[in-house]
């Protein structure tokens, strides 16, 4: 295929944390079907899902927790660490 890459970077950001962090659900999806690494480190250390609940927390928006939902059904790493926080973020929406 053409194009770039699904683990492109821009600033130390992989496209997927920013798709992540600004809540374009449509895009991650997409990302994720094009294998973007799920495991890949942003600037910060932090993982896609790790992204996803730091922007859900500390910029949220109504697609946050249906993308930490799609990470996790794509296999991302849950630390566990984090199951709390998505508990409590599950039972928010709720």
């Amino acid at each position: 295929e053409q194009g770039i890459s699904p683990a492109t970077e821009a600033d130390g950001m992989p496209a997927l944390h920013c798709a992540i962090h600004g809540g374009h659900l449509k895009m991650v999806k997409t990302l994720i079907e094009k294998k973007s690494p799920l495991e890949q480190l942003n600037v910060h250390g932090g993982t896609a899902l790790g992204g996803a609940l730091w922007s859900a927390y500390n910029a949220p928006l109504p697609a946050h927790l249906e993308i930490i939902e799609i990470l996790i059904e794509a296999g991302a790493v849950v630390k566990e660490e984090w199951r709390a926080c998505i508990n409590e973020l599950r039972q928010k929406a709720k």
